[in-house]
């Protein structure tokens, strides 16, 4: 399920887990094998910072290169847990307890 898709959970359901009340935001379980918190990351050091900037300019997550390739979203797991409030979806997200970690 996206993350901006409203679950399709029944209210018996949605009772008994509050993620599944509403929105659910993916994030990655692990890193992955070349992730961008990691010395294998796929670009150069400078490149990391532009994505990082443009992640805080555009209040977005980095999405998890691996998830981009198979057409998903899931916030990338380095990327979370460094800046766990970083956007204001993640803020939404944690406040309600919509965090859901993926494999």
């Amino acid at each position: 399920m996206s993350w901006w898709k409203i679950s399709e959970k029944t209210k018996t359901e949605q009772d008994t887990k509050p993620a599944a009340a509403g929105v659910l935001f993916p994030v990655r379980r692990r890193h992955c094998d070349q992730c961008l918190y990691t010395e294998r990351k796929l670009v150069s050091n400078e490149r990391r910072r532009q994505i990082l900037r443009e992640c805080r300019e555009n209040d977005t997550f980095f999405n998890c290169h691996k998830s981009t390739i198979k057409g998903e979203i899931a916030c990338c797991h380095g990327f979370y847990k460094r800046h766990p409030y970083a956007t204001s979806v993640m803020r939404h997200a944690a406040k309600h307890k919509l965090i859901h970690f993926i494999d």
